[in-house]
């Protein structure tokens, strides 16, 4: 590099024109040129690169999230709701110059830390939150942006803005607009019910209102349906032909049915025998509907029923309607589905007074009936005083209710046999409030029974007060009545006539009655209280569910309402409306005709179903897709006549010949959210509750298989595929996108209990590159919604295929697999392995280390052939308790040796504690020394040392019964040793993961947990352990350590090399980032890399990651920098300047080298010929060039812990290889260059134990390449040999020669000296460059070592610089 600077210096300074700007980035870059990919296992189902504090690997389960994706693809979270809180609908008004407001509404006290009260806006430009005004007092469940007008509209479950400025008798609720930074009432006022869709139809200025209401505000239009409640809480309860336990004989638990459908909550019967449910209530009531829920407890149910007037028996007609037979009556036997979803409701054909009733069941699914709950209504909004004090059932809070204070009491009164309250106590604190049920507002006419006084004396009567609050802040009355009634029959007085509004979560109308403070009372008098009964004045057209409203307009000044013309069934709940053009809508939810059912289309005049009556579940989203309508929600199929196959909760519906098809097999769960992917085009988000994408194969079969979703997938309409997706994991509610000008990816927003989003989908598996990260094609396939476990916990590259294995099976693949052009191939198939720890490539061998999974299947370790893909040999492992793990797999440069560690106690007849080694050559087991005295399991092991004559081994251990946190091997000693440490440099707790730096020699890296569990990471730099990595929080779990290069060198640190880092994977916790998969560590910092998720909102795991490593690298290049590229291209356009030049230089060379040849000097070897030294630039080229020769046939693997390397730059070297050379980081590019040219490519690989011990010797047995230079080594000298000039430099044999010329070192590795100076040569196995050492000035035994042209020293002795 210095050679490259000072080259751009001069050019810049010659030139003029270029200028170097220097970008120090945040996070750490991968160098990935001299890397072919890399491969990332691990258990996670998304995963992306981090880029940004805004990226989280899991978000608050506990509260709804409001994230957006950038343009590359990755999720940013932009702020939470309160806890518990939710997030119903999303829309984006436009500002100017691509500013613009997001509207964010749903059920939560702030978002984003921000105090807002169930509705926001967010500035995406500013990155704020920000409250309308104090927001609304209830959930929000629908909005709509007009961004013609600069209007939000606003639907959900509310009653009024929370401000002081607002008039309440202007908002009945449930709907309001807001304009200019202000609420605003609509001219309606709004609904009785909750707003659940708001869609606009442009060409005719209509804007359309869906949810569960049948009035408006104003009470122009509703009519009062029958679905008042009737509150049966103080019925006397009782059952025929109970069953006898406990858990289920109880007849009175279903009057307030709870789910689940089970013990304490459902009534159930004998066994084949018929019984009955009873209620007698305390008062007549005139009821309009009955609703039933039936049970499935064991597969029992009731099949047939009828309902009979208890007090003469008669039998009552009721109708329902029948989803093919249409509106049916029925009475001495009508059906109930074995369906215990829904309430099945039926009506009273006539209306009738009664006081109790008889469910008497008939016949039974199973082996008897039984019922898990009973709904009553009225028409009449009544309360009672008596029957409704008891309050009702808590999942009906619509049901009246009476409250007294005071000392009150049910009184029968005799004669009328009417059931009253009555004060028993102290008139002055008595008090009783009455709350019904107002389905709609408008104008009530209240009315009071006052009951005859004639039964319990009339002087005891007194009179009383009545006031009513009939909506927020409009209270009216006191109304002073007398209780005074002589007569036989009931008085009704007549209290108010004024406007009530509906019933909600937020405010509930009441009616309270005390004792009147104008008129004095008798002494011991009491005061009764019968009943309240509210009339609506006016009765116009319901509105089921939907209304239309045209706003003002400039054709159209007044703004008008109205409803459709035609309604739906009464209780319809409308979800979703699709506006297809000026004169045509559809219109999905809940609800059914005679006709259609659940989705149906209006031209503006009628109603119109589609073919087969529409479909057999609720409809929630719907999108229009070219001429297809998209339609998702909770369905099996069409309603009236079935699809040739399922339609299984998302269906296509052509607009064009209205047929239907499934999108391709369907999903198994409900699809909550349709919408168009950047809001055009043919592709759509897809989001629900579901988690298999069902395959058209199994859908046919009516099968529930297919590939594993996370429940949100985008659909290509076009292609009729899915394709591949971002991650997102949890329930999303609302997915909106605004384009910005100058990008061509949208701005996305997403909504709801989102559990996690990264941008990728990938289960287990993935690759980086330069270009970012991708998923591996691996699809695992779930049957009936059971998700299987998918680990993937190793991988390798092999001739640029990718391996996996783990603990996964999809494809009837199992474990292991291989990737070949594109698809996945398994092993042979009788293989069977458990679950796979560790896969190593050597030589086109596979080998796997696994974990069997029963005691039959030895195969724990298992050699594959990968080019005849056929097993070579399996060895045999085996334990005393039948547990065996092979947990890693390492292999020694220069042997045959493959070291196997796990948990084991023999390997085939050999006895090996829990590591062996494999003889490749003589394919059998030898042990390691002695290790009987070794004991526990081993969790990872690594090689160190230039040579790899040291095992470090990391694992639950003993070592001569004492327990060993850390183990090292001498393979020259054959024995173990401890390594812990001591002090305060000892290992806090046992060691997981070691790693070797193979940059610098004899250091590694330590993973494990200290005492207290809390995960730490030190560097072993020699001569003690350095703690390393402190910002990983105590929660981390450290899997594997990697070394990576980098795009530019650190601040330089002992224990890591400038250019290259440390990954440290896992499941890992950083301080002040949260939770990450990957980090990067430079040294002192430690950079979040990479995150990921699992489904259900778990953190992901990373387990290691493999990836093949260029010897450019190795060797300390780096790529050249795009300005230094232009300058060599500028130097070599310049360079035809110089042509005439360079011919009369060429000239000049050749006669200058024939001179030199008669220079030549003889080397220690007579038959060596060394040429003159060519030029250094000529040198360079010639090493480039016998390198790249060499990068053809070489691959070298560098790996986590979990894994190794292979091979450097050729498939055979021994001790003293070009492998081992590049591993250490000693060669410099001239040295490698020259060393490549001597290297003979074509051997194979031997065991090579017996080290040449002279230069004669290493010269004949192999053509070895010089080592890496050591810089300022302390050297043991011994003395020479006077007579040969031969001395020994650290037990190597050297043999001393003057320098004849001075030579300079220009590149790194290269041995500089001044002619004159001594020279000790140990290698000159290469004709060109030899390696040697020389002393430093001044010092006694400190030298320096490198390469050097050989024609540049003679074979004459400097006497004064020998040793002696």
């Amino acid at each position: 590099m210095k050679i490259y600077s000072s080259l751009l210096t001069l050019l810049i300074s010659y030139i003029g024109i270029l200028q170097v700007v220097y970008v120090t980035a945040e996070i750490p870059k991968i160098n990935f040129d001299g890397l072919s990919q890399i491969l990332v296992p691990g258990q996670y189902n998304g995963v992306s690169e981090y880029s940004s504090a805004g990226q989280k690997e899991i978000f608050d389960g506990t509260s709804d999230s409001f994230i957006t994706q950038l343009s590359d693809g990755t999720f940013q979270l932009i702020g939470t709701s309160s806890t518990n809180g939710t997030i119903n609908a999303i829309c984006i008004l436009p500002r100017s110059n691509d500013e613009m407001d997001v509207y964010i509404g749903g059920n939560f006290n702030s978002i984003g830390g921000i105090t807002v009260n169930n509705i926001a806006r967010y500035d995406p430009s500013a990155k704020t939150f920000s409250p309308l005004i104090e927001g609304l007092d209830g959930p929000v469940y629908s909005l709509y942006c007009d961004t013609t007008n600069s209007i939000v509209y606003v639907g959900g479950m509310f009653s009024v803005p929370v401000t002081n400025n607002i008039s309440a008798t202007n908002f009945v609720g449930n709907v309001a607009i807001w304009r200019n930074n202000a609420w605003e009432a609509l001219p309606f006022k709004g609904f009785n019910g909750p707003v659940y869709t708001i869609a606009y139809n442009e060409p005719n200025n209509t804007i359309y209102f869906g949810g569960q209401f049948d009035a408006t505000g104003d009470g122009v239009f509703g009519d009062i349906s029958n679905i008042q409640p009737i509150n049966i809480q103080n019925a006397v309860i009782t059952g025929g032909n109970s069953a006898v336990s406990e858990e289920y004989g109880d007849p009175t638990v279903i009057k307030c049915s709870t789910d689940p459908d089970g013990p304490g909550t459902t009534w159930l019967m004998r066994d084949n025998i018929p019984g009955f449910w009873r209620a007698e209530f305390s008062v007549k009531i005139t009821p309009s509907m009955i609703g039933i829920k039936n049970t499935n407890v064991e597969g029992r149910g009731t099949k047939a029923f009828r309902l009979i007037a208890t007090a003469d028996m008669s039998v009552i007609t009721l109708s329902y309607v029948d989803p093919i037979g249409g509106l049916i009556q029925c009475s001495d036997s009508c059906p109930l589905s074995p369906d215990n979803v829904e309430f099945q409701m039926f009506s009273f054909v006539d209306q009738i007074e009664i006081i109790g009733i008889e469910v008497d069941i008939l016949e039974w699914y199973g082996l008897g009936g039984g019922l898990h709950g009973i709904q009553m209504f009225q028409s009449d909004i009544v309360v009672r005083a008596a029957n409704d004090d008891n309050p009702p059932c808590a999942f009906n809070q619509n049901q009246p209710q009476v409250t007294v204070e005071g000392a009150w009491a049910p009184t029968l009164i005799s004669g009328t046999w009417k059931s009253v309250l009555q004060t028993t106590g102290d008139l002055s604190t008595a008090k009783v409030i009455l709350q019904p049920y107002i389905p709609q507002a408008g104008y009530y006419n209240v009315t009071m029974s006052t009951p005859s006084c004639i039964p319990f004396d009339c002087t005891k009567t007194t009179s009383i007060d009545v006031i009513i609050n009939a909506a927020p802040g409009q209270t009216f009355g006191p109304i002073t009545i007398s209780q005074n009634n002589p007569t036989l029959n009931d008085r009704i007085d007549e209290l108010f006539n004024v406007f009530i509004s509906a019933t909600t979560t937020f405010f509930k109308p009441t009616v309270e009655i005390t004792v009147s403070a104008a008129v004095a009372a008798p002494v011991g008098a009491v005061i009764t209280v019968d009943s309240v009964n509210f009339e609506k004045m006016y009765r116009g057209t319901p509105l089921s569910g939907l209304f239309q409203y045209w706003p003002p307009s400039n054709l159209n000044p007044q703004p008008a309402w109205n409803g459709f013309n035609g309604v739906l069934a009464p209780l319809s709940i409308v979800h979703t409306i699709k506006v297809l053009s000026q004169s045509l809508i559809v219109i999905g939810g809940n609800f059914n005709s005679f006709t259609f059912f659940n989705i149906v289309k209006y031209d503006g005049t009628s109603f119109i179903p589609f073919p087969k009556g529409g479909l057999n579940g609720r409809v929630n989203t719907l999108e229009n897709v070219g001429n297809d309508l998209l339609i998702g929600g909770l369905f099996s199929n069409n309603a009236l006549e079935p699809a040739t196959t399922g339609l299984n909760n998302i269906a296509k519906l052509s607009l064009t010949d209205e047929q239907w098809s499934p999108v391709s097999g369907g999903v198994n769960g409900e699809v909550d959210k349709i919408s168009l992917l950047n809001n055009q085009g043919t592709r759509i988000h897809v989001a629900g509750k579901f988690n298999t994408i069902i395959t058209p194969q199994a859908n046919a079969e009516g099968i529930i298989f297919g590939n594993v979703t996370s429940g949100y997938l985008i659909w290509d309409d076009e292609s009729s595929n899915w394709i591949t997706s971002g991650f997102v994991d949890g329930e999303i509610s609302d997915i909106v996108s605004h384009s910005v000008s100058g990008e061509q990816t949208p701005l996305t927003f997403y909504a709801g209990r989102i559990l996690s989003a990264q941008s990728i989908t990938a289960f287990g598996g993935s690759v980086l590159t330069s270009s970012g990260i991708s998923a591996l094609p691996l699809y695992p396939q779930a049957l009936n919604g059971n998700i299987p476990e998918t680990i993937v916990n190793t991988g390798s590259i092999w001739n640029d295929n990718i391996l996996i294995g783990g603990k996964f099976t999809f494809n009837n693949i199992t474990n292991v697999a291989i990737l070949r052009d594109g698809l996945w191939n398994n092993l042979e198939n009788d293989i069977v392995l458990g679950e796979v720890k560790y896969l190593l490539v050597i030589d086109d061998l596979l080998y796997i280390g696994s974990i069997p999974t029963t005691e039959d299947n030895k195969n724990s370790f298992l050699i594959y052939n990968l080019n005849d893909r056929e097993v070579n040999v399996s060895p045999q492992l085996s334990a005393d308790d039948n547990i065996i793990r092979v947990n890693t797999i390492k292999s020694r440069a220069g042997t045959s040796d493959i070291l196997v560690g796990g948990k084991f106690d023999k390997a085939g007849s050999l006895g090996c504690n829990n590591i062996c080694i494999w003889d490749s050559n003589l394919k059998q087991w030898k042990s390691l020394g002695i290790n009987d005295n070794l004991s526990g399991e081993i969790y990872s092991m690594d090689l160190i040392g230039n040579k790899g004559d040291t095992l470090i081994v990391a694992g639950n251990l003993t070592l001569n019964g004492n327990p060993a946190y850390l183990l090292k091997y001498d393979f020259g000693k054959s024995n173990w040793e401890d390594m812990r440490g001591d002090g305060g440099g000892k290992l806090p707790g046992p060691a997981v993961i070691v790693f070797n730096d193979f940059m610098i020699d004899d250091q590694f890296f330590v993973s494990g947990y200290a005492e207290d569990s809390s995960a730490y990471l030190r560097k072993w730099t020699g001569n003690n352990f350095e703690i390393i990595g402190e910002q990983i929080s105590s929660g981390s779990r450290i899997e594997a350590l990697s070394l990576l290069p980098s795009n530019s060198e650190h601040d330089s640190v002992d224990y890591l090399a400038d250019n290259w880092l440390l990954l440290v994977s896992g499941s890992l916790e950083l301080d002040s980032i949260g939770d990450v998969s990957a980090a990067l560590y430079d040294g002192k910092n430690m950079y979040p890399y990479i995150i990921s998720s699992q489904i259900n909102g778990v953190p992901g795991r990373i387990f290691a990651i493999f990836t093949n490593i260029g010897p450019d690298l190795l060797s300390g290049k780096k790529p050249l920098p795009i300005p230094v590229v232009i300058a060599i291209s500028t130097v070599i356009a310049l360079s035809f300047v110089f042509l005439i030049f360079a011919s009369g230089m060429t000239y000049r060379y050749f006669k200058r080298k024939r001179q030199a040849e008669e220079l030549k000097s003889i080397g220690p070897r007579e038959s060596m010929k060394t040429p003159f030294r060519n030029s250094e630039l000529m040198a360079t080229i010639n090493a480039a060039a016998a390198l790249i020769g060499q990068q053809n046939n070489s691959r070298y693997s560098m790996t986590s812990s979990n894994n190794m390397r292979n091979s450097a730059f050729g498939s055979n070297a021994d001790v003293k290889s070009l492998d081992e050379a590049a591993a250490s980081g000693l060669i410099g590019s001239g040295a490698i260059g020259a060393a490549a040219g001597g290297q003979n490519h074509n051997q194979t690989s031997t065991l090579q134990n017996n080290t040449p011990t002279s230069v004669e010797e290493r010269n004949i047995e192999s053509k070895e390449p010089p080592q890496f230079p050591t810089k300022h080594q302390s050297v043991i000298v011994t003395p020479a040999d006077a007579s040969t000039g031969q001395v020994w430099l650290n037990g190597e044999q050297a043999y001393g020669y003057c320098a004849r010329y001075p030579f300079i070192a220009r590149e790194e590795g290269e041995l500089g000296f001044n002619a004159g100076d001594t020279i000790f040569v140990t290698d000159t196995s290469d004709e060109v460059w030899w390696l040697g050492w020389k002393r430093i000035d001044g010092t006694a035994d400190e030298f320096i070592r490198g390469v050097f042209p050989s024609n540049y020293v003679v074979n004459q002795r400097n006497s004064k610089e020998m040793p002696s």
